[in-house]
């Protein structure tokens, strides 16, 4: 049968931004900790994204199926991991209302965060020891569930049934690769406005940082170097867009092989080559 195609109603309720994916050894032998961090998540999003990744890793699902979910706005159901084991580990704060108090939850998030002096941390350092200490344990009685129980032998069983017709499989292959042709187009029309754009802040007096940078190019600075919303980040763009604007009218000071107007992946290696840090200090300078 037909492809059901989600509205645009569905998928603008459905999108968030993911910052940190890490997966690292656990500390009960033979376990994967997986740590997401994002914006907010949806429901079933991380069972749905760890049941998906198993399933590759499995060889029960192709790769492709996943470039397939990520660029077509129709509805299919990837495999689920089981919900033992998925817990929220900590909370975070960015730039709160200054009536309430800027806030940060740890000595870490206050550093990536850039917390003000004004800003308080609701936990010092014993205890954030002692909430480390406590994921620990939940993470050893997550360990003894998955000893104990036949759900982990139930659900790789699932994953080894999962079957997908050939016929559906090059469907997608053909709906994907449209797709994508489309999302190139609109890339490229998107390119010219942000020139655009971005070239009317660089001759203007008064600019926002945000207007002379590439489009979504603080969530990109955030993946890459680990960051959070916050000032920090805030920061970091400030003093880019600083030194954007001075190029342009010193030229000579532009380093060498940088444009005039930088795209996404020439800014990054630009922040990497310079340090997060010292952007940071200078666009707090601003």
């Amino acid at each position: 049968g037909a492809w059901r195609e989600r509205t645009a109603d569905v998928i603008s309720h459905s999108q968030s931004t993911m910052w940190m994916v890490v997966v690292e050894a656990a500390a009960e032998p033979g376990f994967l900790r997986v740590r997401l961090r994002g914006q907010f998540f949806l429901y079933n999003q991380i069972r749905l994204m760890v049941g998906s990744a198993a399933a590759v890793a499995r060889g029960a699902l192709l790769p492709e199926l996943i470039d397939a979910a990520l660029h077509l706005n129709v509805a299919m159901h990837m495999p689920l991991a089981p919900a033992t084991g998925l817990f929220q580990r900590t909370s975070g704060f960015s730039l709160m209302d200054p009536r309430a108090g800027y806030a940060a939850m740890d000595a870490e998030q206050a550093s990536l965060s850039a917390l003000p002096d004004s800003g308080f941390v609701l936990l010092d350092d014993a205890g954030t020891q002692a909430a480390e200490a406590f994921v620990l344990r939940v993470e050893a009685h997550i360990a003894r569930l998955w000893r104990e129980s036949a759900e982990i032998e139930d659900w790789l069983k699932k994953l080894d049934d999962l079957r997908m017709p050939p016929a559906a499989i090059v469907e997608l292959r053909g709906l994907t690769a449209e797709a994508k042709r489309r999302e190139a187009e609109a890339r490229k029309q998107q390119a010219e406005a942000d020139e655009r754009r971005r070239r009317r802040e660089l001759e203007s007096p008064r600019y926002k940082y945000a207007d002379l940078l590439p489009r979504r190019f603080a969530t990109e600075l955030m993946v890459r170097f680990g960051l959070i919303p916050g000032w920090r980040t805030g920061h970091v763009q400030e003093a880019l867009a600083a030194r954007l604007r001075r190029w342009a009218s010193q030229p000579a000071e532009r380093p060498a092989g940088l444009p005039e107007l930088p795209e996404t992946e020439e800014l990054l290696k630009y922040v990497a080559e310079v340090g997060v840090d010292a952007l940071a200090e200078e666009g707090a300078r601003a």
